[in-house]
């Protein structure tokens, strides 16, 4: 059986036409992808919690305590009760295991809290709720104290996105009460998402999922009107899986108000 071959000629202008086209569709989808966003949220009239899990992928007892951290949304607490951070400590990291998320200065902070006595050790999973050992409070209520409580700072903050892997975040101030007017403030880049293929130490041979895990934490310094800062992203992080987190803290580590925006 003899097959039909159908030969199609365009004549130059409208095979032109076409290639432009083609570059069009392209070049609109690519600047869909990548055009500048801004991103923006307020702070509650209520203290919003903070809580921080200390955590390491070499300790055999944390992925219970991540996969909690984790499911805190699917619980029903929102992100205007509760901010979860995970912070990966590296002092689990010369028994097998080296943890890819782990930061020295989270290592600091934990041993800064039992410092100023909100802790009175240092080990993992530890959780800790504004501050204190969650092993102090009741999540639900202390979850209910707080929202019956007005916030001492009232702020907005908005993230715009630059050319290149970084944002431009700015925050700013409305309102500074007497009992925050020393307050520090600190801004956290955090991702989602997060697998780990953990091949020695304790949980050798398991896959773990991370949530909420602190990329990048800038103290800021003394609270004042207005902070603008960029922040840096690296190429393998995945942008719809970031959150930028604005902690305000006393001098000695007490949460006062915590704020997520989601970069999607």
């Amino acid at each position: 059986m003899s097959k039909l071959i159908y030969r199609v000629t365009l004549n130059p202008m409208t095979a032109y036409l076409l290639i432009i086209l083609s570059l069009m569709i392209v070049d609109y989808s690519y600047a869909d992808k990548h055009m500048a966003k801004t991103f923006k949220a307020s702070s509650s009239k209520h203290p919003v919690a903070l809580i921080e899990l200390y955590t390491s992928q070499g300790c055999s007892s944390c992925p219970p305590a991540e996969k909690w951290l984790g499911n805190l949304e699917k619980s029903g607490i929102t992100k205007d009760q509760a901010v979860p951070l995970a912070l990966h400590v590296d002092y689990w990291d010369y028994i097998g295991w080296k943890d890819q998320f782990s930061q020295k200065y989270f290592t600091q902070r934990q041993y800064q809290y039992r410092k100023t006595n909100h802790s009175d050790s240092v080990y993992t999973p530890q959780i800790m709720f504004n501050g204190d050992d969650v092993r102090r409070v009741t999540l639900n209520n202390s979850l209910k104290k707080l929202s019956q409580k007005t916030s001492p700072v009232a702020f907005d903050i908005e993230a715009h996105t630059q050319t290149g892997n970084s944002f431009k975040v700015v925050i700013n101030f409305k309102r500074i009460d007497a009992i925050a007017k020393n307050s520090k403030v600190v801004v956290v880049l955090a991702e989602s998402n997060l697998l780990g293929n953990i091949k020695s130490g304790e949980n050798a041979g398991r896959k773990l999922k991370h949530n909420h895990v602190v990329r990048v934490w800038k103290n800021l310094g003394q609270i004042r009107d207005t902070f603008t800062l960029d922040l840096a992203v690296k190429s393998n992080w995945k942008r719809d899986n970031l959150e930028v987190v604005v902690i305000v803290e006393t001098a000695d580590m007490q949460t006062q108000q915590a704020l997520k925006l989601l970069l999607k």
